[in-house]
């Protein structure tokens, strides 16, 4: 029996589950380290043996792990591998760089017995946690300017007493809200609103 027949029964035998989860994302993920407690047993049935090498390589002074998983015969000198590869992050926190390193091996490792037992993954970065997204604080909306209030209502009424009353009777602003507290959104929306103008007309 060849290697590749051979490969093909285990890929067919192969069931791995999911055992670690991910605090972060909650959801269940296979480590390298299942796959090959999975597959050992299958192994010894084929006669077959596995072997894992890694190799460091460097890309515009990014460094990346690449994985090399292979298949043997030991009977035969037939083999079979798949390759897979990891980008080492500048930095981890709480890591240092044999971690690191470590981390992106394992990463490289788990993904090249994927493809070479034909194991397939939804979730990428999957044992790794990402930082929590930090959202921006909202943004108070803006003031109207002196050009704003000058063409929006300075110009109409002329003064801020009667635009402030205007603005009021209009139910568009708070009531403890001022002509100089006006946003720019607010007096966009008054200025469209046939409402508005339809009291500017009464006042006028």
């Amino acid at each position: 029996m060849s290697i590749k027949a051979k490969l093909m029964n285990i890929q067919q035998k192969l069931h791995c589950k999911k055992s670690q989860t991910n605090a972060f994302g909650k959801y269940k993920y296979r480590s390298c380290e299942d796959i090959l407690e999975a597959v050992k047993p299958l192994l010894s049935e084929e006669g077959c043996v596995l072997t894992i090498t890694d190799s460091i390589q460097s890309v515009d002074d990014r460094i990346y792990v690449c994985a090399t998983v292979t298949i043997a015969d030991v009977e035969k000198d037939d083999f079979w591998d798949a390759t897979a590869f990891a980008r080492e992050p500048l930095t981890k926190k709480g890591s240092d760089e044999s971690q690191i390193t470590g981390a992106a091996s394992s990463y490289a490792r788990k993904y090249a017995l994927n493809g070479l037992f034909c194991i397939d993954d939804t979730k990428d970065a999957d044992s790794f946690e990402p930082p929590a997204e930090r959202k921006p604080a909202p943004r108070p909306a803006p003031k109207a300017g002196k050009n704003d209030h000058n063409t929006f209502v300075g110009k109409v009424f002329g003064h801020e007493d009667e635009a402030n009353r205007v603005l009021r009777e209009s139910k568009y602003i708070r009531e403890d809200q001022e002509y100089e507290d006006v946003t720019n959104e607010q007096a966009a929306y008054l200025v469209a609103s046939d409402k508005f103008w339809t009291k500017i007309g009464k006042v006028n």
